[in-house]
């Protein structure tokens, strides 16, 4: 009998692309594409993403005209229950809550988590089902008829979300340019400030729409216009734009008051602004080549001090919180800064070298970024506005332990998804991932499983393993793989040899599907090569292959549609050659 030999790799690394096939971990991939490095072990296949709201935010559902830009970007945050966006000039919002309870497609009362901010009567979208409403009590909505809209009548299962279509905030304005948004709250109620880059600033509480043109108080402030980036911070506005290289800032309380005497003022930087964010009781000003850190209460003991005159930021939209750091896109790649109790101890720390040739293709036109703080995951997304789905590009990082015991981000691709903006918040106790789209609509991402019913390409290709000894021939007998389902699989497992090479007979694919025989894993039924698993068992699919070469690679592909699954690992068995 053949000496058979093992060589055992547990999924870890995540994307690694700057490493030689001596020096790259086992456990890496060389493509890591639409899965994600998970928490909780091994590569996840992402789950996919739906319309949140089935409404286009345009002219006709505004009641508006002529005001929707021709762009089709389509920005969204969140406040409270509601989803405020912008596409050219014009504001909208819609209402949110979610199901407490699972409907069935025949129930004429829906009771959801709160009925507030919507109408007594109207309508509403809850995942591909439009419905109409006659009346609502604080949770529940009555008098509902199912399918409205030749849409057709579904279960909705608890914690779905239920939305209504848009309705108009502004139309005052006439032109606009990047929108930024920040939530803050000076008097006890939750507001939201909003920048164009073209026109005053303004103020949104759910209801009222105010232009902050500097309306409150008397004397020589003078309310700054054309702003790029706005924040709270210390109770007062901050407002910048690149142009001026300096930060103004509103009276303490009054984010519409820019006199001196009552506490508003200004300081000057000397340095192109880029965005703002306030982490760990400081603002962060990032500049384009310096990063400054303002602290202190008030006027009276502002003090803005250098960070790095040394590196700066490339967009602000790139900046999030994560994990208690900020992260954001530095010339040489993204960085975080990390803090500590002392200003002097902040440091800067380049996060992204794994993935640099991924950074150096990076477009600015369309960047946008977002957070999903229950994976410790951010999103950084570069589409090209006029490409095909695999022009459609993003990178996600997921901060997690190793097998090694290092915490730090794990990366991957992803492909297939077109946002012109995103935001993340929590609504009741569900985290909401959104992202405004060129399109006109609003899509959630981690919903479904598929890219709004296109099925997206996840492949993970592991790196080219030499199994000891890079000049000797083996001969593959047997893989081992081990995963957990989410639902029914159907993938490929490929082998590749010899770094893919002409060369090198390279065999079919092995169907991983439904059909043959089942595998058990909770409450879900799937398939995975011959093997079958009852309820509880061994989590190992046993897979004979063919095929040789002095160095081994493992490919998975899946671009069916079917449930996320996680790849934990494998066990290569094989017979080892002479040596040449």
């Amino acid at each position: 009998m053949e000496n058979i030999q093992q060589q055992i790799v547990s999924l870890d690394g995540g994307l690694i692309l700057n490493k030689d096939p001596f020096t790259q971990p086992p456990g890496s991939a060389l493509q890591l594409q639409n899965f994600e490095p998970s928490i909780r072990g091994g590569y996840r296949r992402i789950t996919g993403t739906n319309k949140y709201i089935l409404k286009e935010f345009n002219d006709t559902n505004l009641g508006t005209s002529g005001k929707t830009g021709s762009d089709g970007i389509l920005l969204s945050a969140i406040l409270g229950n509601d989803i405020v966006a912008a596409r050219g000039a014009v504001l909208g919002k819609a209402t949110s809550t979610f199901l407490t309870d699972d409907h069935t497609d025949s129930v004429a009362t829906f009771t959801v988590n709160s009925t507030s901010g919507f109408a007594s009567s109207g309508t509403l979208h809850i995942g591909s089902e439009q419905i109409s409403y006659s009346g609502k009590s604080a949770t529940t909505f009555t008098g509902v008829s199912r399918a409205q809209g030749g849409t057709s009548a579904a279960e909705h299962l608890n914690k779905a979300i239920i939305s209504t279509g848009w309705t108009k905030i502004d139309e005052a304005r006439t032109s606009a340019n990047e929108y930024t948004f920040t939530r803050y709250n000076f008097s006890g109620t939750d507001m939201m400030a909003i920048a164009d880059g073209q026109n005053y600033a303004a103020s949104y509480d759910g209801t009222t729409y105010t232009l902050l043109n500097g309306s409150i108080g008397s004397g020589s402030g003078t309310a700054p216009t054309s702003i790029e980036s706005i924040f709270a911070f210390r109770n007062h506005m901050f407002f910048a734009k690149s142009s001026s290289e300096e930060l103004v800032f509103s009276a303490p309380f009054a984010e519409n008051d820019f006199t001196p005497a009552n506490g508003a003022g200004s300081i000057r930087v000397n340095d192109k602004i880029v965005g703002l964010m306030v982490f760990r009781e400081r603002l962060i000003v990032f500049c384009k080549n310096s990063i400054y850190v303002l602290s202190g209460n008030s006027i009276a003991d502002f003090v803005i001090e250098p960070i790095t005159r040394d590196i700066g930021c490339l967009d602000k939209f790139s900046i999030q919180e994560i994990g208690g750091d900020l992260i954001y896109l530095a010339p040489d790649g993204l960085r975080t800064i990390a803090g500590t109790e002392k200003i002097d101890d902040i440091e800067l720390g380049t996060v992204s070298k794994p993935i640099q040739e991924r950074i150096d293709d990076i477009g600015f036109d369309n960047l946008t970024s977002v957070v999903v703080r229950e994976k410790s995951q951010y999103r950084l997304f570069y589409p090209e506005t006029a490409g095909t789905e695999k022009h459609q590009l993003g990178i996600l990082g997921t901060i997690k332990q190793s097998n090694e015991g290092q915490i730090g981000f794990q990366w991957a691709d992803i492909v297939g998804v077109k946002p012109s903006s995103a935001d993340s918040e929590y609504i009741g106790q569900i985290e909401v991932v959104l992202h405004g789209a060129y399109d006109g609509f609003v899509y959630q991402q981690e919903n479904g499983n598929t890219f709004a019913g296109t099925n997206m390409e996840a492949i993970y290709r592991s790196s080219d393993l030499i199994m000891g000894d890079a000049g000797i021939r083996k001969s593959m007998q047997r893989v081992i793989a081990n995963y957990r389902s989410e639902g029914t699989v159907n993938a490929r497992l490929l082998l590749r040899y010899d770094y893919d090479s002409s060369d090198t007979p390279q065999p079919e694919a092995y169907t991983i599907s439904e059909g043959a025989a089942t595998a058990i894993y909770g409450h879900r039924r799937s398939t995975y090569g011959t093997a079958a698993y009852g309820e509880g068992g061994n989590p190992l699919v046993r897979q004979s292959v063919e095929g040789s070469g002095f160095a081994i690679a493992i490919k998975v592909n899946e671009d069916a549609g079917s449930y996320p699954f996680v790849l934990n690992g494998f066990q290569l068995e094989f017979t080892a050659g002479g040596r040449h």
